[in-house]
Parts: C-alpha cells; structure tokens; sequence
C-alpha cells in the first residue's frame, strides 16, 4: 500500500483496499482508452481533407495561387 502516501489513511480491511485499488487502476483504464479518442483538432483536420477530396472528385484539379497540399493539413 505505498500509493498511500499523500496523507490519506490506508484501510484496515484487506478486501476494502484492495477494491479500492481495483477501482484505481479501471480509471486509469479509462483514461487511457478516454486519451486515444480524436481529439478535436484531427477531427477537424479529417473534415478538410474529406471536403477537400470531394471538392477535388467533383470539380477536378483547381489551380490556385496556395501551394500547400491537403496531406500537409
């Protein structure tokens, strides 16, 4: 029971702390699976290379003044 050393009281019933440290590592758990979601950012970026992509099946090729690819996005 070292994680016990933030001043807390470690309980005196085995059963009790071991669920209690059951419990500890399914959060950590979660926030680990939580951490592999898309964040907002490549989600967005997803958006524009998908728009992009159509834009360039249905319209074809447009030549613009820009030279940044949509893979750099």
């Amino acid at each position: 029971m070292e994680s016990w050393k933030n001043g807390s009281f470690k309980p005196e019933d085995a059963i009790r702390a071991a669920q209690i440290q059951g419990m500890a590592r399914r959060m950590i758990g979660m926030v680990r699976s939580v951490s592999k979601l898309p964040t907002y950012r490549r989600r967005f970026r997803n958006v524009v290379k998908a728009l992009s992509a159509y834009s360039l099946e249905k319209n074809g090729p447009v030549r613009t003044g820009s030279v940044r690819s949509v893979n750099s996005i």
